[in-house]
This record gives structure tokens, C-alpha cells and sequence, in this order.
């Protein structure tokens, strides 16, 4: 929700909802500046909402870096419950999986390549 690259809500937009969340994504691995993260976890905890991490893959390659290890729950409020006690696995991406991801794009928009379907 910080992230100074991708236009996150920020704190006022954060209040505005906040009546409406229930967890808060602290933890994104694709972030290029880890304070970003940092000022997101400060926030859920000042507002003592649950974390989680997340891989935010684009690519195979970072496919689990980050992710949450929940214990067993049954319904709604188990899960809350559950990810208030929740495990999570913070890793970054490497910086240059962004070059990956903008050469996927203009090749695609300015090269007019199309995936193989098999």
C-alpha cells in the first residue's frame, strides 16, 4: 500500500478504507525499496491489523518467495484468527526481475511477439 512506484494508497487513502479491511499486505516481495514495507508493517500495527507477505510473482522465478504459512482454521473468522498467528516468509525479488517484467512488456507492445499456446 506504500510502494512510491506503483502509486499505493498511501495513509489517507489507508484510513479511508480501513473500516473495511481485515488484513494488510505488509510484505511484498516484488518492492524495490524495503522502508516501503517497513512504513506498511509500522501501519498494521499501529492499527493492529494481521500481516501477510506475498511473492506478487510475474514470472516463474518468483513464484514463493514470499508467502504466509497459516495454521489450520474453519471459516471466516478461524482464518483471521489463523493469520493473526500466521508465519511469514519475507524474501526479496531481485531488483532486476523489473527489467525481466518491462522487457516482457515492450516485446510484447512494441515487438508484437505472442506467447506460444500449446
Amino acid at each position: 500500500p506504500f510502494d512510491r512506484f506503483r502509486h499505493g494508497l498511501g495513509d489517507e487513502g489507508l484510513l479511508r478504507v480501513l473500516p473495511q479491511v481485515d488484513v494488510m499486505e505488509t510484505f511484498n516481495a516484488r518492492a524495490m525499496l524495503p522502508s516501503d514495507n517497513d512504513r506498511a508493517r509500522r501501519f498494521a500495527e499501529e492499527h493492529s491489523l494481521p500481516r501477510i507477505a506475498v511473492s506478487d510473482a510475474h514470472s516463474a522465478w518468483e513464484v514463493g518467495r514470499s508467502y504466509v504459512e497459516l495454521p489450520p482454521f474453519k471459516g471466516p473468522e478461524g482464518f483471521l484468527d489463523s493469520v493473526r498467528r500466521a508465519k511469514t516468509v519475507e524474501r526479496l525479488s531481485s531488483p532486476l526481475i523489473h527489467l525481466v517484467s518491462r522487457w516482457s512488456v515492450l516485446r510484447r507492445r512494441v515487438l508484437g511477439w505472442k506467447p506460444v499456446r500449446v
